[in-house]
């Protein structure tokens, strides 16, 4: 396996209905934005949830239905290709299915239904928090007031998991760090305007890029880390490469590629 760019695990999650001005306020925004790298114009890419969710895993929509229930391409198959593990972890309850990309695409990865304990994970791997409809948000989407609420709850529990953790601390062999990175799977301001943030040792505190990026920059960027080919149109977008404290460039590995199919 081939050193990684930026970081040694991905830790991620999906929050749910809010554009940039729903949230910008909240303590969890704040914290990330003073703590953390921040996106400043960073969009999603369609309508409704199970979509985005697949461009943020998979680099592609499939359809624009809620659902697309069969095996593809996707983070976990081309990781688990190169021996890097990845699990899907509920922290509490369970996400709805659209709102489940991995549940939809069927890699067959690890899954944990407990509360999110990083000291149970290897030096590499990747993790996806699915959280409930109230964890992340999305009910009731008709009090967003609310939403937003439970939402800085959830990520400031998160946080301080993240925190208070030997295995976010501690540095792989080859001297990168784990990563934390939120977004939101759309906007319901309009624009599609949402944040999406970074945070850990490997991430530049307090940086802000007004660079645009999309919910493919994000598929792309988990990827380009092991350098393994885009997946699907993943490679139509930038990789989130500016908010590192450390540059590199990716090198493709080209027997990867067999990986995808």
């Amino acid at each position: 396996m081939l050193s990684p760019l930026w970081f040694s695990s991905i830790v991620w999650c999906v929050m749910e209905n809010k554009g940039l001005t729903q949230v910008k306020d909240l303590p969890s925004t704040q914290y990330l934005r003073e703590k953390g790298a921040t996106l400043s114009q960073s969009y999603a890419m369609t309508s409704p949830s199970g979509p985005n969710y697949r461009l943020l895993t998979a680099g592609k929509v499939f359809t624009q239905e809620y659902l697309w229930r069969k095996p593809e391409p996707n983070i976990a198959s081309v990781y688990a290709a190169i021996g890097l593990p990845s699990f899907l972890w509920y922290p509490k309850g369970k996400p709805a299915l659209k709102h489940d990309p991995y549940k939809q695409l069927q890699p067959g990865i690890t899954t944990w239904q407990k509360p999110f304990d990083p000291e149970q994970l290897p030096a590499n791997c990747q993790v996806f928090l699915g959280y409930d409809p109230i964890s992340n948000g999305h009910d009731p989407v008709q009090y967003p007031a609310v939403g937003a609420k439970q939402i800085d709850r959830t990520l400031m529990a998160l946080i301080g998991t993240l925190d208070k953790s030997r295995w976010f601390n501690t540095p792989d062999a080859n001297g990168k760090y784990p990563v934390f990175l939120m977004t939101y799977d759309e906007s319901f301001m309009g624009d599609q305007h949402i944040l999406t943030a970074l945070y850990g040792r490997g991430v530049k505190a307090g940086h802000v890029t007004s660079k645009r990026y999309d919910h493919l920059s994000v598929c792309r960027t988990m990827t380009d880390n092991w350098h393994l080919p885009a997946l699907g149109n993943a490679g139509k977008s930038p990789a989130i490469a500016d908010v590192w404290v450390t540059s590199a460039k990716p090198t493709v590995r080209p027997t990867a590629a067999a990986a995808v199919h």
